[in-house]
């Protein structure tokens, strides 16, 4: 028996019907679904987004778009039923900061079916930050005040005050929201010992592990002349006899320098006086022959644009022998 087999085609007078989508979803790299706001993401990091879709017939194209600009269209079927399309921003910048990203779901000729969109927040880098220097030095005593600023973080920065090495808790911050700017003012006393520090200001956004910006000077503090009187080396003070020579020398610590410095004994001023074996030149005093008119108490006086200052006395001891009438 032989059999005869005919295939008919046929074209039906209605189109399949067609069905849109479903389930559309944006999701970042570690598969975390983003809706609205997404983020903050942190500035020069890098950002992989993927929309995917379920379904839908025919199958549609996924799109990327951001501000009416088409950015990707590259979508994939990894699975049956299943589309996406992932684009990859290698470094986020500021420009990027509440941008509008669209996925958009697109027939063959380009009708949208479904979209979704996200919009990026982003944690940004301070841009820089101004400590305002002092224009004259500061006196010892004195209150000084600074300020320092930053701007263009995200959030605002923390600023830190800081001494050398020491940080400083005494200042107050104020944040000025509309222009992203973040002031901090400091207030401290001075004393003769922050002569020469460092002194900075730092701005870090905590967001990020290293965002330090540093901006700083040396202190200049003036103060009245410290003054300590000391024997000269290799001379004992308790071997100190007459005939001995006897050497003096004025310790200074003075910022500004000392114009001169004076010698006194017991209230009255000493002069160079070589017959009588006084020799006095700024900071030294000589005693040549030293005799028990000697023995008393010696002053070293100076003085600098800051005012005059006296060191502590010096006592003098002179041993001598004693004479036996006999």
């Amino acid at each position: 028996m032989i059999y005869h087999f005919v295939c008919l085609l046929a074209y039906s007078p209605y189109e399949l019907e067609k069905v849109p989508p479903r389930n559309m979803l944006i999701m970042d790299q570690d598969g975390q679904i983003l809706k609205g706001l997404a983020g903050p993401f942190n500035e020069a990091s890098s950002l992989a987004l993927t929309c995917q879709t379920m379904g839908g017939r025919p199958l549609p194209q996924l799109s990327w778009w951001s501000n009416g600009h088409l950015i990707d269209n590259s979508s994939n079927q990894p699975a049956y039923g299943t589309i996406r399309n992932t684009i990859k921003l290698s470094s986020l910048n500021r420009s990027d900061l509440y941008k509008s990203l669209e996925c958009k779901a697109l027939t063959v000729n380009q009708t949208v079916l479904m979209s979704k969109s996200i919009t990026l927040d982003l944690n940004l880098k301070p841009l820089d930050v101004r400590l305002v220097k002092l224009t004259k030095p500061l006196s010892s005593g004195t209150k000084a005040e600074l300020e320092c600023l930053t701007y263009g973080s995200k959030p605002e920065a923390q600023l830190t005050w800081w001494k050398g090495h020491k940080r400083l808790t005494n200042a107050r911050a104020m944040v000025t929201t509309d222009t992203n700017v973040t002031i901090s003012r400091l207030s401290f006393i001075a004393t003769t010992e922050d002569n020469g520090k460092y002194i900075s200001c730092r701005a870090e956004n905590p967001a990020f592990n290293s965002t330090l910006l540093e901006d700083g000077f040396h202190l200049t503090v003036h103060y009245l002349p410290q003054l300590t009187i000391n024997l000269g080396a290799n001379i004992k003070r308790d071997s100190i006899r007459e005939e001995n020579d006897v050497f003096l020398e004025c310790s200074v610590k003075s910022n500004p320098p000392v114009d001169e410095i004076i010698w006194t004994f017991e209230g009255e001023t000493l002069r160079s006086n070589i017959s009588l074996g006084i020799i006095a030149s700024n900071q030294s005093l000589v005693i040549q022959k030293v005799k028990r008119a000697h023995r008393g108490y010696y002053r070293c006086i100076a003085r600098n644009a800051q005012g005059q200052s006296t060191s502590d006395p010096f006592f003098l001891r002179v041993k001598f022998d004693f004479l036996v009438a006999i």
